[in-house]
């Protein structure tokens, strides 16, 4: 059309937006539009923020950022579907709307729903009568709007149909709710009542495949829940849904987190693996009730410790969940179980398996088991509700094994959160032991990781110093024995048994000791010698003066029972 008269043509490459449906360009018309002016609730919705926790807070920043920078907020669409704006025009265009307008149309849609703007004749919206009230001309021809509510207005507005005048405790989205529903809900409520509609704002990232890939049906790598949980076509095993919302809650993350089917394949054995520790929990307190829970003081040391640690763990649990941090509430469920199925199952089994069975020795194990099954089912419970409620039925639902504060809760979210009693706090005990597992790791390094349970330990000390204090306090109740198989001290060090002595009251020409080092720490020195003790069959240890006979200790357990 220009022709010659062009001086020059060449092409520019510029932002322009596509539909994202489609993916075919979006044409540009000026438009009637209803609109929110802003302005006025910017400085009150960032002062709002001021009083709430974003998590990561890193994005409580770009929020205010977000708002300050929005003018307006264009509320109106023109589609087919949607909460229509109640607003009336007559044949010159000319909107009108007013507090009689919008209270008759409110009462037509609780009478007839919402649909009725679309349905109803215009006699039914727009009677003469609210004409009159109104202060509409009679003479004028009216007709409904077309218009509906910005979905994000709805979105946005959804505090006030569900919570009371109080905030809610948590809004729980995408990061790109920043911009959408996190700021709606803010600028309504702030609007409406002057405050924030929410306490917390807790943001994640978005899901893609084991590549990183954006899930698409196109591509054919979407991960439907149902097919984790229920199984699918390719893959005909489904876990469960507890091993989903294990996924959801290690993977919570601000930016993306990946899932398939070898993802979701580990978190499967870890619940497996967490599954055959709480079943070693659940059987040895199979005979185990309220009555035969011992006091703190009653405990063994070694339990003593054990809850000390428990007492850790439950409070570092409860300020994690406090901060949503759900892979780390994850993360110290697994160690601290991986804890205790290293060192506490292993040094407890001896005791648990083989004691008389209202022994001190085994009740002690038991209640130390038992306040840690009320911890631990606690602590994973709010993440893998199916399963904690198993473990719960399993031990309390029998009523002759309910105790006193379960026995009105017939499930696990109605007992309550665990306690946590200040006493199992006990550094002193702590340190004492924290040294001796030191003691008890050199040692292993010492023997090059060979099995500690066929040697004899003989810890001696040049003074009655702080260190041999501490071992002598764990050799407790071995009375004269020169050597102890069944005190603390032998059972943390895992060995067939333990002396501790000071050096003047031992001829050390005269020990055969397959190693020692010196200065283990604190002064002490320890001599390591095969045992020449036979290995019980009852209860595995290099205990037994015969090779045909149980050791003394299973004898006298067995005459117990027999006796009973």
């Amino acid at each position: 059309m220009l022709g010659e008269r062009v001086i020059h043509s060449e092409d520019y490459i510029h932002k322009y937006p596509y539909d994202w449906r489609s993916k075919q360009p979006v044409m540009i018309r000026a438009s009637s539009q209803w609109f929110i002016n802003t302005k006025s609730l910017v400085q009150p919705a960032i002062s709002a923020l001021e009083e709430v926790t974003v998590l990561p807070g890193v994005y409580k920043t770009p929020l205010c950022e977000t708002i300050s920078h929005r003018p307006y907020w264009c509320i109106s669409r023109q589609r087919a579907w949607g909460v229509p704006i109640p607003v009336f025009y007559d044949q010159y265009e000319r909107a009108y709307v007013n507090s009689v307008l919008t209270d008759h149309v409110k009462k037509l849609m609780i009478e007839q729903g919402p649909d009725c703007w679309w349905e109803a004749d215009m006699d039914t919206l727009l009677p003469d009568h609210i004409k009159s009230e109104a202060g509409l001309d009679k003479s004028l021809t009216y007709r409904r709007g077309k218009d509906i509510l910005d979905i994000w207005f709805d979105s946005g507005i959804t505090w006030a149909a569900v919570l009371d005048s109080a905030p809610a405790d948590l809004y729980i989205e995408g990061v790109d709710q920043i911009r959408g529903w996190f700021q709606s809900s803010l600028l309504t409520s702030v609007a409406l009542t002057g405050q924030s509609p929410y306490k917390c704002l807790m943001m994640h990232g978005f899901t893609v495949d084991e590549n990183n890939q954006k899930m698409s049906k196109s591509l054919g790598n979407v991960v439907a829940p149902s097919d984790v949980i229920y199984g699918s076509k390719t893959e005909q095993k489904g876990y469960g849904i507890d091993v989903l919302r294990w996924w959801a809650a290690s993977k919570y993350s601000v930016t993306n987190v990946d899932i398939g089917p070898a993802i979701i394949k580990q978190c499967n054995e870890k619940l497996l693996l967490l599954r055959k520790r709480m079943r070693f929990i659940l059987g040895n307190l199979y005979d185990f009730h309220s009555v035969d829970i011992l006091q703190y003081e009653e405990l063994l040391p070694q339990d003593q410790y054990f809850l000390h640690q428990l007492h850790q763990y439950a409070a570092k649990i409860t300020l994690l969940y406090d901060r949503y941090e759900m892979s780390s509430v994850l993360n110290e469920l697994e160690m601290f179980m991986t804890k205790f199925s290293s060192i506490y199952s292993t040094l407890s089994k001896d005791r648990l398996y083989c004691f008389p069975v209202t022994s001190r020795e085994r009740r002690s194990a038991q209640t130390t088991l038992h306040h840690t099954l009320e911890v631990i089912l606690r602590s994973f419970a709010p993440i893998l509700p199916f399963f904690a409620e198993d473990c719960y039925m399993h031990r309390y639902g029998n009523q002759l094994n309910l105790h006193s504060e379960s026995s009105t809760t017939p499930s696990i979210f109605r007992s309550g959160w665990f306690k946590e009693i200040p006493c199992w706090s006990n550094t002193e005990l702590a340190d004492k032991f924290e040294f001796v597992y030191s003691l008890a790791d050199k040692i292993r390094c010492l023997l090059e990781n060979t099995p500690t349970d066929a040697f004899e330990y003989i810890f001696v000390t040049s003074s009655e110093n702080d260190a041999y204090k501490i071992l002598m306090e764990l050799q407790e109740d071995c009375g004269d024995e020169e050597l102890s198989s069944h005190t603390p001290l032998c059972e943390v060090m895992q060995c067939a048994s333990v002396k501790v002595c000071l050096a003047h009251d031992i001829n050390l020409s005269e020990l055969e000791y397959k190693h020692h080092t010196e200065s283990l720490e604190h002064g002490v020195t320890v001599y390591v010698r095969e045992t020449s003790c036979y290995r019980c069959e009852r209860c595995r240890r290099y205990t037994a003066t015969s090779a045909t006979e149980p050791c003394e200790m299973c004898l006298l357990n067995m005459a117990d029972t027999w006796a009973g």
